[in-house]
């Protein structure tokens, strides 16, 4: 038996078409989903209880990608997420490698396989657009990613396993740091990311039954959840006063806003900065905690990042 997943290492020029000479990247998953929605029409009338005939409708094609966080190999997925990528070579840049901010988000191609002894089969889904991606930073757990797409077409070939994958350990939790206003915290039991393009999957024109382009549906939202352990009050009081020293909502109903940043290194025997994530603008939105028994009374508080400083690092090589 054999399974993989492999992203195409260029952006497509034109959507849904694959560009000449594309080369595939094996990206190592925990979980791949795909699913495919041929829309069927049926016309209701007066002669039949039945429908007498099906028709194929708007053609949705979707899908989900999940497993540890290996930035190289992910790397077009980030970057049809986030929809442009340079050099990160300006004064400042955290990171040596590249740098991903927000534009019109890009279409990629992604083929997955399978075999087995009643045969193999290689899908492509080309004009693939990455709907979201959901980071997850907790203890005792490897950086997970979550990355949820739509597609233009599919098609069967024939079975054509990656030869190698990029050579890098996975992201994991004990060489994470977290950043408040530029101090590290030690409090945060777990992290949670969440990134929304909104692109439409009913985006239809007359005289096609396939996607034509990626478009949107609304905002791109970024947001997420940080877990504090019970020792933290400084977060708890700015999600719920707008600062680390309030006691009472004032007259302004301030709303806390942190500088978040996130810096991920790997397992490699002398660890290595591979992935920084900065949020130069984020604001709490919900704080909640409970005490039961002699359990610890977790803080849990709930970000929304705003502006247009949203930035993902990663090593380019």
């Amino acid at each position: 038996m054999g399974r993989y997943v492999k992203v195409g290492d260029t952006l497509e020029s034109t959507y849904g078409t694959e560009p000449g000479g594309q080369t595939y990247t094996g990206v190592r998953s925990k979980t791949v989903s795909q699913t495919v929605d041929r829309g069927i029409m049926f016309e209701e009338n007066i002669e039949h209880y039945l429908a007498a005939t099906g028709y194929g409708g708007a053609l949705k094609i979707g899908g989900t990608l999940e497993g540890s966080v290996r930035p190289l190999q992910m790397k077009n997925l980030f970057y049809g997420l986030m929809g442009n990528r340079a050099a990160a070579s300006t004064p400042g840049d955290p990171l040596t490698g590249w740098k991903y901010t927000f534009d019109v988000p890009k279409s990629i191609d992604i083929k997955t396989g399978e075999s087995t002894a009643g045969g193999s089969v290689e899908w492509t889904y080309k004009g693939v657009g990455i709907k979201s991606c959901s980071l997850n930073f907790a203890a005792k757990e490897f950086v997970t990613g979550r990355f949820e797409w739509l597609a233009q077409t599919a098609a069967a070939g024939t079975y054509s396993a990656p030869s190698s994958y990029t050579s890098e350990e996975p992201l994991v939790f004990y060489a994470a740091t977290v950043t408040l206003d530029g101090v590290t915290s030690s409090k945060i039991k777990s992290l949670t990311m969440d990134v929304d393009r909104k692109l439409d999957d009913d985006r239809f024109v007359v005289g096609d039954y396939k996607l034509t382009e990626l478009g949107y549906s609304g905002m791109t939202e970024v947001g997420g959840s940080l877990t504090f352990t019970e020792q933290e009050y400084g977060e708890l009081k700015r999600a719920q006063f707008g600062t680390t020293t309030g006691t009472s909502l004032d007259a302004r109903n301030l709303v806390g806003g942190p500088v978040l940043k996130v810096t991920c290194t790997d397992l490699s025997a002398v660890p290595v900065t591979k992935m920084v994530i900065q949020a130069g603008v984020s604001i709490y939105g919900n704080a909640d905690y409970s005490m039961s028994g002699q359990d610890e009374a977790e803080r849990k508080v709930d970000y929304k990042v705003i502006g247009s400083s949203f930035t993902i690092y990663t090593v380019s090589s």
